[in-house]
């Protein structure tokens, strides 16, 4: 039986069918390649161009393979342009997470977990943030995260086994082949930047934080991939969680990140302090308590380890 994971072509989605191939569990991807690419996708698996959107397509695809499972990695991601095309995130991150759920009921598919986001917490007072708090999110990025992911806890309470991951910010790589090329992303940004003599920009420096700058739980994104693969295989056997965080329970501000690059190339450029971006929360740190009790463990890769899978690879 195979794994249907959308998105696969993305920078998330490719790491999660890789860790699945690594696994020797069949995979399939679903992606309509605007941002995904082909490179990233393995030989010897089906892959369907198609929009997740579309009702008929994707019926198609579910009718073509015998299917375990859906990982629904696809979606637009950026928060800063969310605020500009908030109805392309409305249709893409909700009206297609609720084209796939519907797909999946008809089809008899039992399986679905959903890539969600800690976007959808927004400003909380608490410096920790558990699955428990009242979400709050400040961009239609996070809101439209927040509505699907409410969208597949319904379906849970209908009947089908589902755990939304609110995974915290991603980063690093496996291969050069599956690495992170978004524009939006903190690390690829500040590593190109520096790669051409660049001086990279902090927004905000007069955040409510040790040194100043926003402070974010970076996951390695070997392990948020690990975690995807573990909990899908334990969703046909047990009841998990609706939803759990997936970080490391560590924060680490922007102004530390831009330090281990800058050393890490051995460079000499300082970045320049810029104005505060819309949508932008001064901390957000995973409370990982529900995911070690799920699994028995929790992310372990830190800031050297994400920086040095970049570093190597170039």
């Amino acid at each position: 039986m195979t794994w249907l994971i959308t998105g696969g072509a993305g920078y998330i989605g490719s790491h999660v069918v890789n860790s699945f191939v690594q696994a020797e569990i069949p995979v399939a991807v679903l992606d309509d390649f605007s941002s995904g690419l082909q490179s990233r996708c393995p030989g010897g698996i089906k892959i369907f161009d198609s929009d997740i959107c579309d009702p008929r397509e994707v019926q198609l695809i579910f009718d073509s393979i015998e299917l375990s499972g859906v990982i629904h990695c696809a979606a637009k991601k950026s928060v800063e342009e969310s605020f500009s095309i908030p109805a392309v995130y409305e249709k893409i991150n909700v009206s297609g997470t609720a084209n796939l759920l519907e797909t999946s009921k008809k089809s008899g598919i039992k399986n679905f977990v959903y890539s969600s986001s800690a976007a959808v917490y927004g400003n909380q007072e608490q410096k920790i943030v558990s699955e428990e708090v009242v979400c709050k999110p400040v961009s239609p990025y996070g809101q439209t995260k927040l509505a699907a992911e409410n969208l597949v806890t319904k379906a849970g309470q209908q009947g089908l086994n589902v755990c939304s991951l609110r995974y915290f910010n991603v980063a690093g790589a496996a291969n050069k082949s599956l690495s992170d090329t978004s524009i939006d992303n903190l690390f690829p940004i500040v590593l190109h930047q520096l790669l051409e003599g660049k001086q990279p920009h902090i927004f905000g420096s007069d955040y409510d934080t040790p040194d100043g700058t926003c402070i974010r739980d970076f996951v390695h994104i070997d392990d948020l991939a690990k975690v995807h693969k573990e909990i899908a295989l334990q969703l046909a056997n047990r009841k998990v969680p609706s939803v759990i965080n997936v970080g490391t329970g560590r924060g680490i501000s922007v102004k530390e990140v831009i330090e281990a690059i800058t050393k890490a190339l051995n460079s000499r450029i300082v970045p320049i302090l810029d104005e505060r971006r819309p949508g932008d929360i001064g901390q957000l740190v995973a409370d990982v308590h529900l995911l070690e009790r799920t699994l028995g463990h929790v992310p372990t890769k830190g800031l050297h380890e994400i920086v040095s899978s970049l570093v190597d690879i170039i």
